[in-house]
């Protein structure tokens, strides 16, 4: 007889053998109890956690002699044949491979006719998502109204991909990835039954590789007793082409203290012998992520499955750093693992990650530095800024004024007084314009304004003239617009900085200028309709339009209803 697999010789037979599933084992219990199964269902989620080994559970329950029943007698010539893959009334049907129109209208076909042994005739169609547009069209009358004897059962890894016509004619159950300890407690049952030893640690490395998938796990354990009966942490590492515990210890030492050279000839040692670089990030992803929930998390061995050993020693590390650093190094280690897969020398990039993320070490956020600064602490300046991932270069930040000097007193009279802190310098004189606006109350100063720039610019000029002057002083000249002139607010905007060189130069003194949205122009100041399209067909944009397409403007419609607002027509 030939040898059968662990996946497939600790298949579950039963519902109570599925590992991790709970919700949905009670679900279909309590459905066969009370005679309420539906006539479709899907089953989705992670690949290995027992979607098709569920379908077919359902059909040796609805086919049971002493059936329907939550639980199956397993000894029935039903429930044999259903576990041998014999039973007609039962079809299994690969979606990947039989995805087309064609197949479709024969399983249309097969649903008019009764089942030949037992009540019902289940469709189990694996990977239901592959199948194309024109067979779900094809499938979905049948599937809304199937004859009574007929059960559909869809498992798919991608829900997303299946139409909604045909997820709203189905109940959906969604199978989740089994936890780490569950799948250490399932390997540690089957190695004692199969007289096999293992290690706590080499149980946590086959379930923590299995990512959630109980298949995924069996598969690596049926490999490690084909290497070994004894299967002990060093073991199953050399299998898998893992790194030591102790050596993801030392690399992660190695980054947070800078040590260029020693991660340099790591690399140079894993390559050399042959080690799946590509791999490797994703250790560093997990040994990084762990620092930074010891460092973060009060109770982190809740949120880490770890022996309590080596969540000290991850504390221990994680002491010598910050969090700031450690979000930046997993960040880092995270586009790494994606970076990786897609390059020809994955070593060059390798090398490149770690020295960048050596650069790291004494990172601190803008908050931190901008509280050294205020507490005068001198190497605040000289900290690397850590910033989102998502900002790439430091923001220009406004300047931050000088805390007051506190007077300090001294330890010893020995010591030379401090120096007088410099009187604070004073004010930059007031232009004689300024000045001048400013005893007037403004006058005509904002015409003079307007009159220059027309000079220069008739098309800054023509868009500042229907704002009016809001404030001025030694700093910032505040231009504000009605709020119907919304156009020319955004549109001056734009041409702020040519604006301020403009001012700059009649008034004798660069201002910051602000531009704002606000009532308060006089009605007689605002411009008419019949003015506001003359001033725009002065525009020589809109002049090469007009001439370019021999057109004629019909329409002039300012932003924000400004004549609807103020009795007059659009023209």
């Amino acid at each position: 007889m030939s040898y059968l697999v662990l996946a497939r010789k600790w298949r579950p037979l039963f519902f109570e053998e599925l590992v991790g599933q709970e919700a949905v084992i009670r679900t279909l219990q309590n459905a066969l109890r009370q005679g309420r199964v539906a006539h479709a269902y899907v089953f989705s989620g992670p690949r290995g956690v027992g979607k098709t080994t569920t379908a077919r559970i359902l059909s040796r329950a609805l086919n049971c002699q002493k059936g329907p029943t939550p639980q199956p007698c397993g000894k029935c010539p039903n429930c044999i044949a259903i576990t041998e893959g014999s039973a007609v009334d039962v079809i299994e049907i690969d979606g990947a491979s039989n995805r087309g129109i064609n197949e479709i209208r024969e399983l249309r076909e097969g649903v008019r006719y009764a089942p030949s042994s037992g009540r019902y005739k289940v469709y189990i169609i694996d990977e239901v998502h592959m199948l194309t547009k024109e067979a779900f069209n094809a499938l979905l009358k049948t599937l809304e109204e199937p004859p009574p004897h007929v059960v559909f059962v869809f498992a798919t890894t991608s829900p997303k991909n299946i139409p909604i016509t045909v997820l709203s004619r189905c109940q959906h159950l969604n199978f989740r990835r089994v936890p780490k300890a569950r799948i250490m407690e399932h390997l540690s049952y089957i190695c004692g039954q199969e007289k096999a030893t293992i290690t706590p640690g080499a149980l946590e490395m086959i379930a923590r590789v299995a990512e959630g998938s109980v298949r995924d796990s069996l598969t690596v354990l049926d490999q490690a007793m084909a290497f070994s009966t004894d299967i002990r942490d060093d073991v199953l590492q050399t299998m898998l082409g893992l790194p030591e515990r102790s050596v993801l210890f030392g690399i992660a030492g190695m980054l947070l203290g800078g040590n260029r050279a020693g991660l340099l000839d790591y690399v140079n040692t894993l390559a050399d012998e042959g080690g799946d670089l590509r791999t490797f990030p994703r250790e560093l992803v997990t040994m990084f992520r762990n620092l930074l929930i010891v460092r973060v998390a009060e109770r982190p061995a809740s949120l880490l499955e770890l022996p309590d050993d080596e969540i000290e020693e991850l504390k221990a590390l994680a002491d010598r750093s910050s969090s700031e650093e450690l979000m930046l190094m997993l960040n880092e280690f995270l586009k790494l693992e994606g970076d990786i897969r897609a390059v020809t020398n994955p070593r060059y990039l390798l090398e490149l990650s770690f020295i960048r993320a050596t650069f790291f070490k004494g990172a601190a956020s803008i908050d931190t530095i901008i509280e050294r600064l205020e507490a005068g602490l001198p190497e605040a300046s000289q900290l690397p800024i850590s910033l989102p991932p998502s900002l790439p270069h430091p923001l220009p930040a406004r300047p931050v004024a000088a805390p007051p000097s506190k007077p300090v007193a001294q330890p010893s009279a020995a010591k030379p007084e401090p120096p007088a802190p410099e009187p604070p310098a004073p004010p930059p004189a007031v232009s004689e314009n300024i000045a001048a606006y400013t005893a007037a109350g403004g006058g005509d100063l904002w015409q003079k304004i307007i009159d220059a720039i027309d000079a220069k610019n008739h098309r800054l000029a023509s868009m500042l003239g229907h704002g009016r002057l809001a404030g001025m002083n030694e700093i910032a000249l505040t231009i504000a617009f009605d709020t119907a002139s919304d156009f020319y607010l955004k549109s001056a905007r734009r041409s702020i900085d040519d604006i301020e060189a403009l001012i700059a130069a009649i008034i004798g003194r660069r201002l910051r200028v602000e531009l704002v949205a606000g009532e308060g122009i006089a009605e007689d100041a605002r411009p008419k309709p019949a003015e506001v399209k003359g001033e725009i067909l002065k525009e020589p944009v809109v002049q090469k339009v007009i001439d370019l397409f021999d057109a004629r403007v019909v329409d002039v419609r300012p932003l924000g209803g400004y004549f609807e607002k103020n009795g007059g027509d659009d023209v």
